[in-house]
């Protein structure tokens, strides 16, 4: 979102790069930008990972109703492995949605002390990919 907001603000700006004062020759970069090109590109990739992430959710789901696959029974065991690990004991729950072991939601209680992350909760969702361990889950912050 933050690179979509820098852009937006930005659509009208094109032109040559300018050099930065810790530039020499050796590393100078040479060429021009426009941030409506940008933008667009943000945009592509915002959609191919959710449309990709979308898709990693309806495939969980499949699988989850088979029950006995390899993959439900490698997100079983990743679950398994998180109860067992104690990161309930340090504020942090999870747990498989009912009707896809690929998608978990997770609280975090806490925060850093002394800041405006003190004693909040943060409410996230884990998607896993079928291919999980090997492709790294998305998060999706709810909160």
């Amino acid at each position: 979102d933050r690179y979509v907001a820098a852009a937006t603000q930005h659509k009208d700006v094109t032109g040559a790069f300018e050099p930065v004062e810790f530039e020499y020759e050796a590393n100078r970069m040479d060429g021009t930008f426009d941030f409506k090109d940008i933008l667009e590109r943000l945009k592509v990739i915002r959609d191919r990972i959710e449309r990709e992430t979308m898709e990693w959710s309806q495939q969980g789901q499949a699988l989850t109703a088979k029950a006995d696959s390899f993959e439900c029974q490698q997100m079983q065991a990743a679950f398994e492995k998180f109860q067992r690990s104690g990161q309930s004991d340090k504020g942090i729950g999870a747990s498989p949605q009912p009707d896809n072991l690929f998608v978990w939601d997770v609280s975090i209680y806490g925060g850093l002390d002394g800041t405006s992350w003190d004693n909040g909760m943060y409410v996230l969702r884990l998607i896993f990919s079928k291919d999980f361990p090997d492709v790294p889950p998305r998060i999706k912050f709810e909160t």
